[in-house]
């Protein structure tokens, strides 16, 4: 009884400061997407407006930005053609493919210096990887990036799978990420999450799970991670977007029409260090709570082996001994068996035969 109280008293306590702690963690949640929603909609950064009021509005380097994409499309295909050991068409450059227009949706309010754009002007790729290349998996040394590499802001390689695909497959040029590429899950339980290739990552391939958003200048692509993982940008677009019962999915289409609101270049800059800066303190505590969390578990195990061992209370001499106990045990479990049986015979229906000319007689036993 003593070790049963002390339980009860130390679990709870136990059990009050996880609840605690979570709850610190979820008001650290609830910062960290405060953050993001003033860095994309501008009010994080005004008072750096008002000491650069000179800056190159967005609309200027919407332009450079689609004359890029463009310039990409344009080396692409003039590679194809010498590839195929042939001449360009004349009127070859005619069948650039110009971005989907963005979703008319309404916006939030946002500084007059900044643009709206759909992702597809911004990028000069939108695509997945391939569908058929188990056959190449766990062997050689590339990584097929899968949906649970993804995470919120960040790309997670702790489990890698292995892929050894031919070099001459076509999805292995196209799937190739490179850095300051942005990776979106398309398809399950993460759907939506987003996260940046923050280096160069030889024969790193995503999965047809996971789109590769290749940015037209890669200057931009650290705000647009910040932008797509915050509730009043990309996610919120994306959220509406999601079909599918239990299996939620994002299309091609829908990656490309996404309203994206872009601040000027150098104000980009200033965001991502602002944010940048904000959440590595939250990172850092939140961090530690988890460290605290599983701290506590371990704790809990803890006080059961000392509860199991006999070192949670200090022993009392004069306590009857477990010995006496179990014999208590033993003989009220015999005497609940006795009972059981004369339970069951009392209960026992009246014996009953049939006789040769098919009446039955009921025999009744004595007693």
């Amino acid at each position: 009884m003593r070790i049963a109280d002390a339980l009860d008293e130390l679990l709870s306590d136990l059990d009050a400061g996880v609840k605690g702690l979570e709850g610190v963690r979820a008001k650290l949640k609830q910062y960290r997407a405060a953050v993001l929603k003033t860095a994309v909609e501008g009010t994080l950064t005004a008072e750096w407006r008002k000491a650069h009021p000179d800056v190159e509005p967005a609309s200027e380097l919407l332009k450079r930005i689609l004359a890029e994409r463009r310039r990409r499309w344009e080396e692409a295909q003039l590679k194809k053609y010498k590839d195929a050991g042939k001449e360009p068409p004349k009127n070859w450059k005619a069948k650039y493919p110009e971005p989907a227009e963005r979703e008319e949706v309404t916006l939030p309010a946002y500084p007059e210096t900044w643009a709206t754009a759909s992702m597809d002007s911004l990028t000069s790729r939108i695509t997945s990887g391939s569908r058929d290349w188990a056959q190449y998996y766990d062997r050689g040394s590339g990584v097929f990036i899968m949906a649970q590499n993804v995470r919120p802001g960040r790309l997670d390689l702790t489990h890698l799978q292995r892929v050894d695909p031919p070099s001459d497959d076509s999805s292995c040029e196209r799937s190739q990420v490179e850095i300051d590429d942005l990776l979106v899950t398309i398809v399950g339980a993460n759907t939506g999450d987003v996260c940046r290739v923050p280096q160069e990552l030889w024969q790193h391939y995503v999965c047809q799970s996971v789109s590769l958003m290749r940015p037209a200048v890669p200057a931009i692509s650290r705000y647009l991670e910040l932008y797509f993982n915050s509730m009043s940008g990309g996610q919120e677009h994306y959220r509406r977007y999601m079909y599918g019962a239990g299996r939620p999915h994002l299309s091609f289409d829908q990656l490309k029409v996404t309203p994206v609101v872009l601040p000027p270049l150098a104000e980009q800059s200033a965001i991502v260090e602002f944010v940048e800066d904000q959440l590595s303190v939250v990172d850092h505590l939140d961090s530690d709570l988890e460290a605290k969390v599983k701290s506590a578990q371990a704790l809990r195990q803890s006080i059961l082996k000392a509860a199991f061992e006999g070192q949670l209370v200090p022993q009392d001499p004069n306590d009857e001994p477990a010995s006496e106990l179990l014999k208590r045990i033993a003989t009220e479990r015999a005497k609940r068996e006795r009972l059981a049986k004369e339970v069951i015979k009392a209960a026992k229906p009246a014996n009953v035969r049939r006789p040769k000319h098919g009446k039955n007689i009921r025999t009744v036993s004595a007693g």
